[in-house]
């Protein structure tokens, strides 16, 4: 069939499937819009990304309370700027902010201690905040070590993953 006579067989169907409906003006819209996402998704690209990563860490983290996973995934949601300079392939956004915590005592910490924070809040327990140099209490979930290692670890699986 011509493309001609498909597109007048198609306006003829619509002309016949039209036939008593009453005419409104979000009908006309969503006509005339129909094909403007064609090939595209309607969820920004951005919000893809984000989601790609939030559902990363949830796969490969391994948290028994889920704070970590939690607060990996705000630290993500809070940088925009990295995550859509990377859009094309999200997980090196994911890869560059592991290795700022990661290649930053400061930030380690910071984040622990973030973390820890949000895990007292959680739990509504007081939380163990470990000092940089010091032994961290015994019942800490979340020490400088253990986020380490496990940051460590998601990279890795970051890094090997396809």
């Amino acid at each position: 069939m011509s493309d001609d006579a498909s597109k007048k067989r198609d306006r003829a169907i619509e002309r016949e499937a039209r036939m008593g409906r009453k005419f409104t003006v979000a009908n006309a819209i969503g006509n005339e819009g129909a094909g403007y996402f064609k090939g595209e998704s309607m969820v920004p690209k951005l919000t893809q990304a984000m989601a790609e990563l939030e559902n990363f860490i949830d796969r490969h983290v391994r948290d028994s309370s889920g704070v970590l996973c939690a607060m990996l995934k705000r630290h993500v949601r809070t940088s925009e700027t990295i995550v859509g300079a990377h859009l094309e392939d999200p997980r090196v956004a994911l890869d560059v902010l592991l290795g700022q915590v990661l290649g930053n005592d400061a930030q380690l910490y910071e984040f622990v201690r973030q973390v820890d924070a949000e895990w007292g809040r959680v739990m509504q327990e007081r939380p163990h905040f470990q000092q940089p140099g010091e032994e961290a209490h015994p019942d800490d979930e979340h020490t400088h070590q253990s986020v380490r290692l496990e940051l460590e670890a998601l990279r890795s699986k970051l890094r090997e993953t396809p």
